[in-house]
């Protein structure tokens, strides 16, 4: 019995701690923690969520099907595991053809049926309901519904407006005015509306929106997690990972290092919270001349206003070098992302 007990103990642990793990971003401490749990007990309901949000990340979105599934299977009663179910099937449908999306469609919205008044759910159907573009016989309730929620939890705004912006601009601008009223959420409502008008190609108020958010985070107090020297050995290591074939290419391209972009590059429609920066001409072919106005910014206190810890900071410096040195070699942010270096 007590030997059962430290089980189901430390079973729960790990599965707090990978659970901690996703929610931040930190997916390989995640698959540890998964593994761990999965030498205790594969079957359990909430070792096969955590398996399911994991293959979701990797973009498997068939396979946390399954896994959602059985977890329901298992525990009729789980949300984690309904919302999950429906999750899944709504990265589907974003890929399929028009008959095979609307029946996943009716399917996650069948599934979510049971959960009526869960944040989690009403977002994944507000999700649904974006992929056909509005056109659904169900979307102004859910729409209304996911309004009244946010008029009570405003900081569900922040996620809903992204999903359905690009359908009904004018609902996603009055749920993040709704978000914007509150203090704590101001800065990342305003953020958010700049995407939603720079995703319609409306500059000004892009512009406008953004120029604020430079405004807010200039007074928000972010930890230093590396004095510049450090910082700056961070963003050499990176370069000094590159194959030397490519290195020699970047020889006249001056990398610069700043805390965020500055008010300059704000009104010229840089998005003030960019980790990194390219600007110049891409490299137009192989042996071509390296144009002398070409720069890569990286932008240190964005970077560390994203970062839990060193060892974070140092990956997000790799990972942003080597973004933005893609776009010196003439990838566009497609191609960049199929790289893994979104």
């Amino acid at each position: 019995m007590l030997r059962a007990m430290a089980r189901q103990q430390r079973l729960q642990t790990l599965l707090e701690r990978g659970i901690e793990a996703l929610n931040l971003g930190d997916f390989e401490a995640a698959e540890t923690a998964l593994e761990q749990c999965q030498r205790i007990d594969r079957k359990h309901p909430e070792v096969m969520i955590l398996d399911g949000e994991l293959s979701l990340v990797a973009g498997e979105p068939g396979e946390a099907e399954q896994r959602f599934r059985d977890a329901l299977a298992a525990a009729p009663g789980s949300v984690g595991a309904r919302v999950g179910v429906a999750k899944a099937l709504l990265h589907q449908l974003q890929d399929d053809e028009d008959a095979e999306a609307r029946r996943r469609a009716e399917e996650a919205l069948a599934v979510l049926a049971p959960l009526a008044g869960e944040a989690d759910a009403l977002l994944v159907r507000v999700g649904v309901i974006a992929s056909l573009d509005g056109e659904h016989p169900d979307a102004a309730a859910i729409l209304e519904e996911m309004g009244a929620a946010i008029e009570e939890f405003p900081a569900l705004a922040l996620d809903g407006a992204a999903v359905i912006a690009h359908f009904d601009q004018a609902r996603a601008l009055r749920w993040l005015a709704r978000a914007e009223r509150e203090d704590e959420l101001r800065a990342d409502a305003l953020y958010e509306v700049g995407c939603v008008h720079a995703d319609a190609e409306e500059q000004g108020p892009q512009v406008a929106a953004w120029r604020k958010v430079w405004e807010l985070d200039g007074e928000e107090d972010v930890p230093e997690l590396a004095d510049a020297d450090v910082f700056e050995e961070m963003a050499q290591g990176a370069l000094d990972e590159l194959p030397a074939s490519l290195t020699e290419r970047l020889e006249r391209v001056a990398i610069l290092i700043d805390d965020r972009p500055s008010l300059d590059m704000v009104q010229e429609g840089v998005d003030p919270r960019s980790l990194g920066l390219f600007t110049g001409t891409p490299m137009p072919a192989e042996h071509a001349e390296v144009p002398t106005l070409t720069h890569i910014h990286i932008f240190k206190r964005n970077l560390e206003r994203t970062c839990a810890d060193l060892e974070e900071l140092e990956e997000q410096v790799r990972v942003t070098v080597w973004h933005e040195t893609a776009h010196f070699f003439g990838l566009d942010e497609d191609e960049v992302a199929e790289l893994g270096l979104e």
